[in-house]
């Protein structure tokens, strides 16, 4: 029997009248699973094709993928709506989800009525009990969508992305990234790229400046400590990078989310 161990839960939601065209680009460190309830989602993975949800219908990111995402208000309502559950769920205690199956980037409503049901059921969940009950429910479905991959993430991605996610706040670049996997510098940018879709610089600031989003919408330490607490200490450079990868500036991204919206 597999063991299948959930190990970061996150959900929300946001309804929003003001958000259509707009475009926000982001790194999450986990799985993300987004329904657009009113209105629809534009949605790129990487460099993939840019596909459309569909009101009612799903994008699915996996971790350290490149979402460009596009915001579209309901054409009668002119409102968006939608609802998200960002998940880490690890089989047999090494490999992640999305490291072992690959996923639609979009499920239409059609396409996925038992998975809209059970978000339905999870957001409706009277105590943790029955949460996590809903949260496994969604999972098996994830997979029923999904398509197993036959050669699972390889060892130089599992060794670079728990490297980041435990050094990202200290100064490091190529050379602290190349020592950790054993690589001569020029071999491992080439095979990063390769494997990343970007060099390592970028996309550590763009892991980065994502941690730094989640910090600013779920707290209210100053933006300035959080720039410093993710490795981007100059301000000048944090904010135009918030500003370039996230759409907004850290001020206005903050006064979004504490006004209850996302």
């Amino acid at each position: 029997m597999t063991d299948i161990h959930i190990s970061y839960i996150a959900d929300g939601g946001f309804k929003d009248v003001e958000c259509e065209g707009v475009c926000h680009k982001k790194t999450l460190p986990y799985l993300s699973v987004v329904q657009a309830t009113d209105g629809e989602y534009e949605i790129r993975i990487n460099d993939g094709e840019t596909k459309r949800t569909g009101t009612g219908g799903f994008f699915i990111a996996p971790a350290f993928a490149l979402q460009t995402i596009v915001h579209h208000v309901g054409q009668q309502s002119g409102t968006m709506t939608a609802r998200w559950i960002f998940l880490d769920v690890t089989l047999d205690g090494k490999d992640r989800l999305e490291n072992l199956y690959t996923f639609p980037t979009v499920l239409t409503m059609s396409e996925a009525p038992e998975l809209c049901s059970a978000m339905d059921r999870f957001f409706a969940a009277n105590d943790d009990f029955e949460a996590t009950y809903c949260l496994y429910n969604v999972v098996r479905l994830l997979v029923r969508h999904g398509n197993k991959i036959e050669k699972p993430q390889n060892e130089f991605d599992r060794t670079i992305t728990a490297y980041l996610s435990e050094h990202y706040a200290e100064k490091i670049g190529v050379p602290e990234l190349a020592k950790a996997v054993c690589m001569s510098e020029s071999n491992f940018y080439a095979v990063f790229k390769k494997r990343f879709g970007q060099s390592p610089t970028a996309y550590l600031n763009q892991y980065r400046i994502t941690l730094a989003a989640k910090m600013i919408g779920e707290t209210d330490i100053p933006i300035c400590r959080i720039a410093e607490a993710v490795g981007i200490p100059d301000a000048t450079y944090f904010n135009r990078r918030f500003r370039k990868d996230i759409g907004s500036t850290p001020t206005q991204y903050r006064t979004f989310f504490h006004s209850g919206q996302k």
